[in-house]
């Protein structure tokens, strides 16, 4: 039972974690594409304006993929980061 009651709580800490992450880009103009609690395989997934949201299997750690933070990919090339380059894109993470 203690180590569901750890699980449970490592995946709220890092949905917190994340979240801040992802509200921080959108309040700078960035578009996130995915917020994801959990390493994939994805378990549950669903897409709401745009943006992909899951709870993967491997409740470890979370991601949100922000179009041009790291290796853009080709598929990225049209994304913007808007007014965020007025501001500090550091401010949401690597």
């Amino acid at each position: 039972m203690s180590i569901l009651i750890a699980i449970v709580g490592l995946g709220f800490l890092v949905m917190i974690h994340e979240a801040g992450h992802f509200f921080t880009a959108r309040a700078v103009g960035m578009k996130p594409r995915r917020f994801y609690v959990g390493f994939p395989p994805a378990l549950v997934k669903a897409t709401h304006n745009g943006i992909e949201y899951g709870l993967g299997a491997i409740p470890l750690g979370g991601y949100v993929k922000i179009p041009g933070m790291h290796r853009p990919a080709p598929t990225d090339l049209d994304a913007s980061f808007g007014p965020a380059l007025l501001h500090d894109p550091s401010l949401v993470g690597p």
